[in-house]
């Protein structure tokens, strides 16, 4: 018994080795099995590449391939000279890289490999002959009216919030729309749409949250989804959210940012504050936006904290000397001290906008705009996220936003 028991113990010993030996072998081929691939393509004769392509692929479930929770490829094969690929990781979408080709007789194999942190997430596009075309072997697909659908990937340690997606057994808030007739020439009518919480009681006083460019954060992306979920989980006391279409963008947010403030002021809150029971007190109001949206949020609050203690900006597009930011600072900080601003949340991504003309990137812009609120000792939470500048990075941090600013 002793000498099966020593005998079955080395056997033990040996398979564990083997197993160990076997376990690194198969991490290291993992780990340069796609490199291994081209190489093998390219010592292989023109006539057999693509029955090797082919074969390879079949055994791919999507692209990009992403190997060592850290290396991603992209991969393309296809009937072509020549084949870009452009988005978060090609300088912010403002420079398209060229991929790598390999001849494969009819069709050609392109292939492109970045090294990027294990939880980001990205989008892109391929460009073809200067048209932009999709990734065919990755279904997983952005919506995007703007600018194009977009491919999107998710490397291993992405966490997705758990906000997002519809739960059916949730109590579900209602959208109700009314149309705002501007006093002023300078801003049209807008159809406004408000959201009302569940069991809403028309009794009982609620914070509310602004949003800018309203319209499409409430029907193109989940941000109700979220509301509903945080309620009914107890994380944010129940809310009412307006959200505030965009009606020209690029004067409202930018020349025009303090003239809109004015509006959103004195023409938006009374109109909502008419028909609902809300709150008076700044810390019970908030805003947010995206983009020139987290502009215009920003703008609002500087100049109105007496209105509104609560701002958010998400990659907001803020440069050095932005659009009347001397106003906006002096005004703040006039009436800083009577009415602090409770929250100031700001957050970009690492892969954000770069604008290669000017030698900068909208992180660099946004960093040196929080060394600004460094030295005029104005407080903030700042974040950075590896994703870019888009609604499936923002749509990330509605339920933080929501939790900082109306949290149980």
């Amino acid at each position: 018994d002793k000498f099966w028991q020593m005998n079955n113990m080395k056997n033990i010993i040996i398979l564990f080795l083997y197993i160990g030996l076997w376990s690194c072998n198969s991490a290291e081929n993992k780990n340069t099995s796609f490199n291994q691939f081209i190489e093998n393509i390219q010592n292989s004769p023109v006539e057999k590449r693509n029955d090797l392509v082919q074969n390879y692929l079949s055994k791919i479930i999507k692209t990009p391939i992403i190997e060592n929770n850290k290396t991603v490829h992209f991969v393309a094969y296809l009937k072509a000279d020549s084949l870009s690929i452009r988005g978060d990781l090609q300088n912010g979408w403002a420079t398209p890289h060229k991929m790598s080709v390999i001849n494969c007789g009819e069709l050609n194999l392109f292939y492109k490999t970045y090294e990027i942190p294990s939880n980001s997430q990205i989008e892109y596009q391929f460009v073809l002959n200067g048209e932009t075309v999709l990734d065919s072997l990755n279904s997983d697909i952005e919506v995007n009216f703007e600018f194009g659908d977009r491919n999107i990937f998710r490397m291993p340690k992405f966490v997705k919030s758990p906000y997002l997606d519809l739960r059916q057994a949730v109590k579900k808030g209602s959208i109700v729309s009314r149309i705002l007739k501007s006093k002023t020439e300078l801003f049209l009518d807008r159809k406004i749409y408000i959201y009302l919480p569940p069991n809403y009681n028309k009794e009982k006083s609620y914070p509310v949250m602004l949003v800018y460019d309203g319209d499409v954060k409430l029907y193109t992306t989940p941000y109700k989804n979220v509301l509903d979920n945080l309620i009914h989980d107890s994380l944010i006391v129940p809310i009412i959210t307006v959200f505030i279409p965009a009606m020209d963008r690029n004067n409202e947010v930018c020349e025009e940012n303090i003239d809109f403030a004015n509006y959103l002021v004195n023409e938006i809150i009374p109109f909502i504050k008419a028909d609902y029971n809300t709150y008076n007190k700044p810390e019970n109001w908030g805003i947010m936006g995206a983009s020139g949206g987290g502009m215009i949020s920003i703008a609002t609050g500087l100049l109105y904290p007496e209105y509104i203690a609560n701002i958010a900006s998400q990659s907001g597009t803020i440069y050095e000397n932005w659009c009347n930011d001397k106003i906006l600072f002096s005004t703040y900080l006039a009436k800083k001290e009577k009415h602090p601003l409770r929250n100031f949340y700001i957050n970009v991504g690492t892969f954000d906008l770069e604008f290669p003309y000017a030698n900068t990137t909208l992180l660099q812009e946004v960093r040196m705009f929080n060394r600004r609120l460094d030295s005029l000792s104005i407080p903030y939470k700042y974040f950075e996220y590896n994703d870019g500048h888009r609604d499936s990075n923002w749509n990330q941090t509605i339920d933080d936003i929501l939790i900082q600013f109306f949290g149980k």
